[in-house]
């Protein structure tokens, strides 16, 4: 799957994704904040 079919119903654009991760291996590698705040 690619970064901008995850991203589209986000409203964001693959150039935000990559400020904050250097590919998408890493995207999927970092705990979502999101999981931590519904335990």
């Amino acid at each position: 799957m690619s970064i901008q079919r995850l991203v589209a119903p986000l409203g964001i654009s693959t150039k935000t994704v990559y400020k904050h991760f250097k590919n998408k291996e890493e995207l999927f590698e970092e705990p979502s904040p999101l999981h931590y705040a519904q335990q």
